[in-house]
């Protein structure tokens, strides 16, 4: 049940970004607890005190889809400052995708690059893009 709810959620984010240009994670894995998952895989970490009328939290769909593969560089003991805050300028623009407000097309094509960038590992590849910062 749990993991049905997962992959609906993950399906319904996953379009609403890809509408942008980003094209998320195609499979994730239970990453919960620090588990270590296949490195092509996306990682979701949620467990049912999570789960609210049937749904994910929409902080735990913003997660997942911000954490594209499972970066060996995410199990250092402290990640790369970089990568961290590559995800989270991308996880305000998702959360802004899922609420439905509009965005930018520029910051839609940093997004992408961002998703790719975190996809592929390589934070040194990051865009500089301050979504989540301006005011």
């Amino acid at each position: 049940m749990l993991h049905r709810i997962a992959a609906d959620d993950l399906a319904d984010g996953s379009s609403l970004v890809s509408e942008r240009g980003p094209t998320p994670s195609a499979r994730y894995e239970d990453g919960g607890n620090g588990r270590r998952v296949d490195e092509r895989s996306g990682i979701l970490a949620i467990t049912t005190e999570r789960i609210s009328r049937g749904h994910l939290d929409r902080s735990d769909v913003v997660s997942a889809l911000v954490t594209p593969t499972a970066c060996a560089l995410l199990y250092d003991d402290v990640p790369p400052e970089r990568y961290l805050l590559g995800q989270a300028h991308l996880a305000a623009w998702v959360d802004d995708v899922l609420q439905g407000l509009s965005t930018d097309a520029s910051d839609d094509a940093l997004a992408t690059s961002t998703l790719d960038a975190l996809r592929s590992c390589t934070p040194e590849t990051l865009p500089a893009w301050d979504y989540g910062e301006r005011s």
